[in-house]
């Protein structure tokens, strides 16, 4: 009897400690998903690698950690972090985004085979996933990938991307720029237009906007477009301002 009680009061005061570590480990990783919704990844990269040290049996920190370091640049730390997320747990509702991730990592490498890989088993795991989409046309419209028709096989999978998501601002604008690689310009000019209605501060939408009604001697329109980029970004004012002294002088 004073064996079992003896193991019972050594239980109990193991308990609290217990709940400690799990209130410590939940308290790191939410303490990096701050960092990262701030886009520290350097922090945020720390942070998620305590997590990991604690406890390495969760996907989520390798999820968390993979995209810190793809903020960073680190394209070889992504691949190895969302290997060991989708081993852990193949069939998490994060898999497909990690198959994003990766293939984002081969096209910034230009491995565009892999790539195009990890896209389409994204899309073979999730049929609705209009960012798997968008990443297959993002291949394709790479000037780098030597495939055959790679514009038109963008615009489809662009267009197949807002159809399932039709409320993403980003997918237009990347339809636009490949409408106007394609010298489609007032195709290109009608996506920006709704990129704009539905984020009317995207400012890559009202300078990609600039750029097709130039094209099409619209000056004083692209004047009104780049203005209202450059107050959105200042940045912008540097790439801009050789198309808004042409446009100045043709409407002056």
């Amino acid at each position: 009897m004073r064996k079992y009680l003896l193991a019972a009061l050594l239980f109990a005061a193991a308990m609290p400690c217990v709940a400690d570590q799990q209130k410590s480990i939940a308290d790191v990783y939410r303490e990096a998903n701050q960092f990262l919704r701030k886009k520290d990844y350097k922090d945020a990269e720390t942070a998620y690698t305590r997590a990991i040290e604690m406890n390495q049996s969760y996907e989520t920190f390798f999820y968390g950690r993979a995209e810190a370091r793809f903020g960073r640049r680190d394209w070889d730390g992504v691949l190895a972090d969302t290997a060991k997320a989708l081993a852990l747990n193949p069939k998490s509702p994060k898999a497909y985004k990690a198959l994003c991730l990766r293939g984002e990592v081969f096209a910034e490498k230009k491995d565009f085979k892999s790539a195009l890989g990890e896209f389409g088993r994204a899309i073979a795991m999730k049929p609705g996933s209009a960012e798997a989409y968008a990443g297959l046309a993002d291949v394709y419209s790479k000037k780098d990938y030597s495939g055959n028709r790679r514009i038109q096989k963008a615009l489809a999978n662009y267009t197949e991307a807002i159809r399932l998501d039709s409320a993403e601002d980003r997918y237009y604008v990347l339809r636009s720029k490949a409408y106007f690689a394609e010298s489609l310009y007032k195709e290109s000019i009608a996506d920006y237009d709704q990129a704009i209605r539905l984020n009317p501060r995207n400012d890559d939408a009202f300078a990609g906007r600039g750029v097709s009604r130039f094209v099409l001697s619209d000056y004083r329109a692209a004047l009104g477009d780049f203005r209202r980029a450059i107050e959105i970004n200042p940045g912008l004012k540097t790439i801009l301002e050789n198309f808004i002294e042409q446009a100045e002088r043709m409407t002056s």
